[in-house]
């Protein structure tokens, strides 16, 4: 199955921009993720998803390169399956019990994440997107996060192997 369909995941915590221009792109092209959730206090300045055109990838890119500005997921889903999955990430539950808002869109944090996740907690991250681009510190190239359940191995040599997901590197543009 071949990804059609690219989304940016991206905080919008402290940026007017990322607001604006959802609200610009509208319904069934972009959402703030606690729409529609218990969250939606909030929803203005959290997370957001846009489906990707290479006209808003090269936004993006000029406007954030170099900034922990968010991730890119990448699936064949329809537009509402995965909007609903990356809205049911915003909210995990610790071993506790207690719900704690997860921020795996931060790249700092689902970079460092994945390597440690189990085949069933890598199951629920990735449900209908097939790979997460996380952009590097320094915004020049992108890890490409794939699941990867017949090898233990990490492609590229980037870092030591990881019991479950695959990672490799890619340059700017567009994902095809």
């Amino acid at each position: 199955m071949g990804a059609k369909h690219v989304y940016a995941v991206m905080d919008a915590t402290d940026d007017d921009a990322v607001r604006k221009r959802t609200k610009a792109l509208g319904l069934g092209r972009a959402v703030a993720l606690y729409e529609g959730t218990d969250d939606e206090p909030n929803a203005s300045s959290g997370p957001h998803a846009w489906r990707l055109d290479e006209g808003l990838w090269s936004w993006l890119e000029s406007t954030y390169r170099g900034k922990p500005w968010g991730i890119v997921a990448l699936s064949g889903a329809p537009y509402d399956t995965v909007i609903e999955h990356l809205q049911g990430l915003c909210v995990v539950l610790s071993p506790e019990g207690k719900e704690l808002y997860f921020r795996y869109y931060d790249p700092r944090i689902l970079s460092v994440f994945l390597p440690t996740c189990t085949m069933p907690e890598l199951g629920q991250l990735f449900g209908p997107v097939e790979a997460y681009l996380v952009p590097s510190a320094k915004g020049d190239d992108y890890e490409r996060w794939t699941m990867n359940e017949t090898t233990p191995a990490a492609s590229a040599g980037v870092r030591e192997p990881t019991p479950s997901a695959r990672r490799s590197r890619l340059s700017p543009g567009p994902p095809r």
